[in-house]
């Protein structure tokens, strides 16, 4: 069995949250739209169009210029908006394998690699492990979590202890090589011998 983080109020808090969005995540494979992300959106369109348009109303500068300031801040807007989105879209692995199967499989893999675990009372088929400390002037982690369902495993990642980055502007920076490692460790120690697909 993996180790257990027990009575950790950020993990605490956050399962719960998941708790309550899971049957629409369990449907959508992906987290509901709640008013922070109405604001992150706001905040990033506006704050990218106010600071364009003050700089390319400036009478001093070349016409090419303000064009060119426009077209990069509009990119960024765009790329912004774009990761805000995906970000809420969990990572699907496709095991073809039952519900208690995969989390028999996420209990060995995290084992495995002796990560230290997180697991709801409620919410058995919820895994989150955190990441290290993010800078040394902030507390900030990424909460990465995988949900195990009939046939798929779940995954996705969260900031944690930080109100800004709770808005979902930073891409996840380790779900994607965990990933990685949950499908090579399928791949290489299931006896089945059967492969995942990932997608």
């Amino acid at each position: 069995m993996p180790k257990l983080i027990q009575n950790d109020s950020n993990f605490q808090a956050f399962s719960d949250n998941i708790g309550k969005d899971l049957d629409f995540i369990l449907k959508k494979h992906r987290f509901p739209i709640k008013w922070y992300h109405y604001i992150s959106m706001i905040l990033i369109c506006g704050s990218m169009w106010i600071m364009t348009i003050l700089i390319t109303i400036s009478p001093k500068r070349p016409f090419y210029i303000s064009w060119l300031i426009f077209a990069l801040c509009g990119g960024f807007t765009i790329l912004s908006l774009w990761r805000t989105i995906q970000s809420m879209r969990f990572l699907k692995l496709k095991t073809g394998k039952s519900q208690l199967e995969n989390i028999r499989l996420l209990e060995s893999f995290l084992s495995f690699n002796q990560f230290v675990v997180y697991r709801h009372s409620d919410y058995q088929n919820v895994f989150m492990i955190g990441s290290r400390q993010l800078a040394s002037w902030d507390n900030m982690q990424e909460l990465l979590f995988f949900i195990a369902i009939d046939d798929l495993i779940l995954l996705n990642s969260h900031f944690i202890n930080n109100s800004i980055f709770k808005l979902r502007l930073l891409p996840p920076l380790h779900v994607q090589s965990m990933r990685g490692q949950l499908v090579r460790f399928i791949n290489d120690f299931e006896l089945s011998g059967t492969n995942i697909q990932h997608r």
